[in-house]
């Protein structure tokens, strides 16, 4: 697994689509984090991204899956999606696996990157305050944060490993 010191400047998230350009924004970090692409390669990955998808366009979780496709990675990577994540206040994400959830932020959908290691929860978001936001969470804080900021919007996520 990746380490969390890997911190990397990444774009304002004006400069992206809501959506879809910060869903595969986080996807590709996951990709760096699991040790599959090189930090020169996120921020090559980052820029086709910023040129490509410069609109507001809303995406489905599915379309995230194939935009993936279109992402150089060394090695195979498992993509599953999964519902509702969080049902319960004990849910746990198996170790060496990133799970990619949507939220609301500003009245728009928004993707995080979530694991746990062996003490907490950890959210990273890559488009907190212009650089890469990462948190340490109890699942009971996680959990509140997660049905808050999820209110009135179907919950899914990406599990995300190395196979």
């Amino acid at each position: 697994m990746g380490n969390i010191d890997k911190m990397v400047m990444l774009p304002s998230q004006g400069q992206l689509g809501f959506d879809y350009g910060c869903g595969l924004v986080s996807l590709a970090y996951v990709f760096f984090l699991l040790g599959h692409i090189r930090i020169d390669e996120l921020k090559a990955t980052i820029a086709k991204l910023v040129s490509a998808n410069g609109n507001e366009e809303k995406t489905h979780i599915d379309d995230l899956i194939k935009a993936s496709q279109s992402i150089s990675i060394k090695g195979s990577i498992n993509i599953e999606a999964i519902n509702n994540p969080f049902r319960y206040k004990r849910t746990t994400i198996p170790m060496g696996k990133f799970l990619l959830v949507p939220v609301w932020y500003y009245k728009v959908r928004h993707w995080i990157v979530v694991y746990q290691d062996q003490e907490s929860l950890w959210v990273i978001d890559p488009w907190k305050d212009n650089h890469t936001w990462y948190e340490r969470f109890s699942m009971a804080k996680f959990y509140s944060f997660y049905k808050s900021s999820t209110a009135n919007f179907y919950r899914h996520a990406l599990l995300i490993e190395s196979v």
